[in-house]
């Protein structure tokens, strides 16, 4: 089974990705993975259009009073095809079982939750025709880099001889 939150992209180069289990589940194991799939014109997931196929992690927190954070951080970065509309998924790998933080309220205007099936296929895929849960999203953060780098316009000759 997966968890997915559709967002919009303004920018193309992902750092990291950030969701939180419930606080009862601090101390189970259980490997999340963690996918990107593209969303159609509707808002749609389609989990066979993968775009990122992630890392599996498995967080253990003493702490359980408190939602325990599971932070994908990818290097290299993710680079989306464009700026747009996509979805990630966090995947219970077949084996475990988890359940994530959700903001009941739909504070989050660019997108919302879906979940798929659990898949009895080999290779845990992510199944496809996810069902939507509009009125709640995942309590998430998403970190993008959009800093630009200044750089200084030169020649090839200037470049050689600057380095001679």
């Amino acid at each position: 089974m997966a968890w997915g939150q559709s967002f919009v992209a303004a920018d193309t180069v992902l750092l990291s990705a950030t969701v939180w289990r419930i606080p009862s589940e601090a101390a189970d194991p259980s490997p999340l993975k963690f996918w990107i799939t593209e969303v159609d014109s509707s808002g749609t997931p389609h989990t066979h259009l993968v775009v990122y196929e992630g890392q599996t992690i498995s967080v253990v927190a003493a702490d359980t009073s408190r939602p325990t954070p599971i932070v994908y951080t990818f290097d290299p970065p993710v680079h989306l095809p464009r700026p747009g509309p996509y979805c990630f998924w966090v995947q219970e790998v077949c084996t475990g079982y988890a359940d994530l933080l959700i903001d009941p309220h739909d504070d989050y205007a660019g997108g919302s939750l879906w979940n798929t099936h659990r898949s009895d296929f080999d290779g845990c895929i992510l199944r496809d025709f996810p069902r939507s849960l509009s009125s709640e999203d995942l309590a998430f953060r998403l970190e993008f880099c959009d800093a630009v780098v200044p750089v200084r316009r030169s020649s090839w000759g200037q470049v050689k001889a600057r380095y001679r």
